[in-house]
């Protein structure tokens, strides 16, 4: 249940917040569970919470979801191919441009309901859903939080699996735009506030965004 005694003043009381992500809960990463706790805080500040993203829809399966606390949440989702965001990198390319292009059209087909958008919350790392991102923005007029986990391409490059320099530079031309659409960037730590800085040029769009806690129940 809502907290009966929220404070009404709060920047996020009876605002209609959008989170979008390639994942959620009950998916067994990181991400799924700091997304999980940043939409129930939100419902606990008031909002009105709708998480966008792949995998099932809560809603008609319960019984997936039967650990986790949906309470006051709102669902748009897209099980189309998620089977292939952990088998390996192409797949996972594969499974992310999917996933974006018919999310942003299931996003067109809601129109009427992205009108009444106030806030957009992108969470990384898929670099490849600034495409439903702006859609919703050019919809709704609402401003964008990009949460920037892994930057990529470079955290492919970093670790050895992107040698090819030509493949490099068009996955960095893909998701550029990445940079542009949002209006609020939170990078997770200060050491890639330096690499940020040299694809922005807006600097007033960069803060840092420490990590919170991947579980945790309200």
């Amino acid at each position: 249940m809502k907290n009966q005694f929220i404070n009404k003043k709060n920047n996020f009381h009876k605002k209609n917040i959008y989170i979008l992500s390639d994942c959620f809960v009950p998916t067994r990463n990181s991400a799924s569970g700091m997304i999980y706790n940043l939409a129930k805080y939100l419902v606990h500040e008031g909002a009105n919470v709708t998480c966008v993203h792949s995998g099932k829809n809560p809603i008609q399966n319960k019984t997936i979801f039967i650990d986790y606390d949906l309470d006051g949440l709102n669902f748009i989702t897209l099980d189309l191919f998620t089977y292939l965001r952990n088998k390996n990198v192409f797949l996972r390319f594969m499974f992310e441009t999917t996933l974006s292009f018919f999310l942003s059209i299931k996003i067109i087909f809601l129109f009427k309901k992205m009108k009444k958008i106030n806030l957009i919350i992108w969470y990384g790392p898929s670099a490849f859903l600034w495409f439903p991102a702006i859609v919703m923005k050019l919809i709704s007029g609402a401003p964008i939080y990009y949460i920037l986990r892994d930057i990529f391409p470079e955290w492919l490059q970093s670790i050895g699996l992107l040698k090819n320099k030509l493949l490099f530079m068009v996955l960095n031309f893909l998701t550029y735009p990445q940079y542009i659409c949002p209006d609020k960037i939170g990078i997770e730590s200060p050491e890639n506030l330096l690499l940020i800085k040299k694809k922005i040029k807006n600097q007033n769009k960069i803060e840092t965004m420490y990590n919170w806690p991947s579980i945790y129940y309200l």
